[in-house]
């Protein structure tokens, strides 16, 4: 039901506006900008177009095959043996479907390897994602500089531990 592939990061114009409206959707209801639509994009492509110029960043775009509508992107980095889950989106009507974290964690697990450390931030209006955070083994370590959000820390283990529904 469910597909996965890495975004060539060259190709990051053609889906810039998709997967903008993934995050503009769920941030608009936890934390609005202000802004209109067309700033905040303009913003966000921006800085997203920066940051994809780093070779350990990596987006994976996540399709609902029936219809190859896009369902959601992960974007990740992972340098120094510490694998940082920056940003996860899914558009709400596939959100807690379709066992897509279970599955998205599969195909990154046969693709990552060499880390071993599992970092992520959620901002403090989400609480919702600092409860998957919690549920995925992390544990709260403090906020990030700007004070917005809530830095979270596990281990490789912590994440197996969780896919695995604690068998190994």
């Amino acid at each position: 039901m469910i597909g996965f592939c890495y975004l060539e990061k060259e190709r990051f114009p053609e889906y810039a506006d998709a997967l903008f409206s993934v995050l503009h959707g769920n941030m608009n209801a936890i934390a609005p900008t202000g802004q209109s639509r067309e700033a905040d994009f303009a913003c966000w492509s921006q800085a997203m177009g920066e940051q994809l110029k780093s070779e350990s960043r990596s987006v994976i775009l996540i399709f609902y095959r029936p219809t190859q509508e896009l369902a959601g992107y992960f974007q990740y980095s992972v340098s120094d043996g510490v694998f940082f889950m920056e940003d996860i989106q899914f558009k709400p009507e596939f959100q807690g479907k379709h066992n897509i974290f279970r599955e998205l964690y599969s195909f990154v697990f046969e693709h990552l390897e060499d880390f071993s450390v599992v970092r992520a931030n959620a901002s403090k209006r989400n609480t919702k994602s600092m409860g998957v955070l919690r549920h995925l083994g992390l544990v709260s370590v403090g906020e990030n500089k700007t004070g917005r959000s809530y830095c979270f820390r596990g281990t490789k283990e912590d994440l197996m531990r969780w896919y695995t529904g604690g068998r190994r």
